[in-house]
């Protein structure tokens, strides 16, 4: 924690391109600048427009790039924002951090989040269907329903799975198991953060969950170490940060010693002039958008520190820029010089 600040700030790493260096130069611009932490996101691809016809940007994949990261810096703390559980077995996942932790020992946190319909694109395009299996849970999770006759042009009842073979293991042209049918997406995915969580928690290092959902509150509270909310105000912030609380208390747990964090975008610039430029260029002045100079954006995470936020994380949007870091680290030394 920076001194005298009362919370961290982490900056968001500029995944969605090709070029690592880029990703390396900002995160070492962060350490130097004093930053309390560096965040990759997790997919696949990202478009522009329209989600799923919209031109595809590159993206990074998110553990190999953490690693590099995390050995490339010395003192920062290195986590993920967030690891995806549709995209990775849950043990694969367990091995990547207990890694992770290894290169950077006591500098990782592992964000886990289930994803969401504005990932359906990338989960389509890269075979990742709710029709996958569940490690150790699918039969608890199958849908009971009537024993249907085979579907025309012999693929299993409710689709085959990319590749050819049908979700849960079927061959082509065979049936889905008797009284089994895949589960519906948001079902699934909170099925695999469960089982994600499962395998990543009590590893050593902190365990953060992202989401809105009341089960995945509630998940966050009973078996996580902190809760993330990418977007919205510091009012929005206060009052879901309350539901957490809520259901830590429900839980028996002690809400001061658990992680409640917010990100969200950002636009930066060192000075009146620079801010003004970049957000009419950027569309700064976009709701939920933190923005301005050192003291315009010390004054905002200090707004979200009040509501409850032991982190704030921006992602600006222009990432690649490595200046950020400097303007970032300049509003945590005013926040530090107004306390007494």
């Amino acid at each position: 924690m920076n001194a005298g600040s009362g919370v961290r700030v982490g900056l968001t790493l500029p995944s969605f391109q090709s070029d690592p260096e880029r990703v390396l130069a900002v995160a070492k611009a962060a350490e130097e600048a004093g930053l309390d932490g560096v965040f990759a996101f997790d997919h696949l691809f990202r478009a522009r427009g329209d989600a799923a016809e919209g031109e595809r940007r590159p993206a990074l994949e998110l553990l190999t790039m953490t690693a590099a990261v995390a050995a490339a810096t010395r003192r920062i703390m290195v986590g993920t924002l967030v690891a995806r559980a549709t995209l990775r077995p849950p043990a694969m996942l367990r091995a990547a951090f207990d890694t992770l932790e290894r290169i950077a020992p006591g500098r990782i946190i592992a964000g886990l989040g289930a994803g969401d319909d504005d990932s359906l694109a990338e989960d389509t395009a890269f075979g990742v269907l709710p029709g996958d299996p569940i490690p150790g849970r699918a039969p608890h999770l199958a849908v009971p329903h009537p024993d249907p006759a085979p579907a025309r042009g012999g693929s299993a009842p409710g689709g085959s799975a990319p590749g050819g073979s049908a979700p849960g293991g079927s061959a082509p042209g065979e049936r889905q198991p008797r009284g089994q049918a895949p589960i519906e997406p948001g079902r699934y995915r909170l099925a695999r953060l469960e089982a994600t969580v499962d395998a990543v928690s009590g590893r050593g290092y902190p365990l953060w969950l992202a989401g809105v959902t009341p089960a995945a509150i509630r998940l966050a509270a009973t078996r996580a170490d902190g809760w993330n909310l990418w977007g919205g105000t510091a009012d929005q912030f206060a009052v879901a940060a309350g539901r957490v609380r809520d259901e830590l208390l429900a839980a028996g747990r002690n809400p001061a010693g658990f992680a409640l964090t917010w990100g969200g975008l950002a636009v930066l610039g060192a000075d009146p002039e620079e801010a003004r430029a970049k957000s009419d260029r950027l569309g700064g002045d976009r709701p939920g958008i933190v923005r301005g100079t050192p003291s315009d954006v010390a004054d905002q995470i200090a707004a979200y520190a009040a509501a409850g936020a032991a982190w704030v994380i921006l992602g600006p949007v222009d990432s690649s820029d490595p200046s950020n870091a400097a303007v970032l680290g300049d509003a945590l030394k005013i926040l530090s010089s107004r306390r007494p």
